[in-house]
């Protein structure tokens, strides 16, 4: 029973570490600090093979100090590169090297304990191979994932620079708001799945603009009531443009209420408060400041004082008190501060 326990307390480690992990760095760290401690090693590696020009990957933890490297052949021993072309695994007293194999060979990895005087015992073995073939199925989906992120990310850029071209005031600072979503997601706990979708809803938040007159878009004097309205419904034209992209679902529900206030007075379902999904309240504060900060064709920029005097004068009104506050404090942050006074010079 003890055993069973132990094998399924290292499966959900693992798992766990695979959904949390935002790159590949990360999982393999993760999972090295499951392996070393799991089995009591002094060192451990991971070797994942990508078909690309530094095809290998090659991650290792030397008791806590975790070192990571790219490169050909050249990086690999010997025996890691024999064990790459025939899928069979190496065990001696002090070391095993085994392959992750999902149909092929996807990695290797390395268990070490060179000096301590302890050997691994068949239990050890035994349970290894057990966790290997998680290791690998979650190696698998983890490359998975990075090849359609790498899609959904190609997909982003090709709508950003078309909308960019058709309505440059639409666009968010992209280095600037990355950087404060970094720093916010410490404050408020943001899940990497919910980083990510604000990170593409700020470039793709004003897509339905693409449906509006260029004209009325740079107009530089007041909208009519007319006009106003046609503008409102660009946040339900972006997500008929969005919809039928998989990989944008979770961001619809962003691009859609972004355009929502606190107080329930916004637009297009004068929803309020905690109704409004959080990651659309959060999108709501950073449009508003990129807009102000930078300025627009029919406004013009605050320095970084008066856009916080707005910003609280807003809160519960337009904007979630609670967002807010994190905000301006990272606003305040002094690399932060450091990169908007850089930001401003250029403006």
């Amino acid at each position: 029973m003890k055993k069973y326990k132990e094998v399924f307390n290292l499966t959900h480690a693992i798992y766990r570490a695979a959904n949390s992990s935002s790159d590949i760095k990360n999982l393999i760290s993760a999972l090295l600090k499951i392996i070393q401690q799991s089995f009591s090693l002094d060192s451990c590696s991971i070797v994942l093979f990508y078909p690309n020009k530094n095809p290998f990957i090659k991650g290792n933890l030397k008791k806590k100090k975790f070192s990571l490297k790219k490169g050909g052949k050249t990086i690999l021993t010997k025996k890691e590169r024999e064990i790459f072309k025939t899928g069979r695994a190496y065990f001696s007293k002090k070391t095993i090297v085994a392959p992750l194999i999902f149909i092929n060979v996807l990695g290797l990895i390395i268990l070490k304990k060179t000096k301590s005087k302890k050997y691994f015992e068949d239990t050890e073995r035994k349970l290894l191979i057990l966790l290997i073939e998680e290791i690998s199925l979650v190696v698998r989906n983890f490359q998975i994932y990075e090849e359609h992120r790498k899609t959904i990310i190609g997909i982003v850029k090709a709508l950003t620079q078309f909308l960019n071209k058709y309505s440059p005031s639409s666009i968010i600072h992209t280095q600037l708001i990355q950087k404060i979503l970094k720093e916010l997601a410490k404050i408020i706990p943001l899940t990497q799945q919910q980083l990510t979708s604000l990170e593409y809803a700020t470039l793709l938040h004003d897509t339905g603009k693409i449906d509006i007159p260029q004209t009325l878009l740079k107009k530089n004097a007041p909208l009519s009531k007319e006009e106003t309205e046609i503008i409102k419904r660009h946040p339900k034209k972006g997500v008929e443009i969005l919809k039928n992209l998989q990989a944008l679902r979770p961001v619809i529900p962003i691009i859609l209420y972004h355009h929502e206030k606190y107080d329930g007075s916004g637009y297009p379902s004068g929803l309020k408060k905690k109704q409004i999904p959080l990651e659309a309240r959060i999108l709501s504060v950073i449009d508003a400041f990129d807009a102000m900060f930078f300025g627009r064709p029919y406004k013009k920029s605050l320095t970084l004082e008066e856009c916080i005097k707005e910003l609280k004068k807003n809160k519960g009104k337009q904007f979630d008190p609670q967002i807010v506050d994190s905000f301006i404090k990272v606003l305040n942050i002094k690399r932060i501060k450091k990169y908007l006074k850089e930001k401003s010079q250029k403006v």
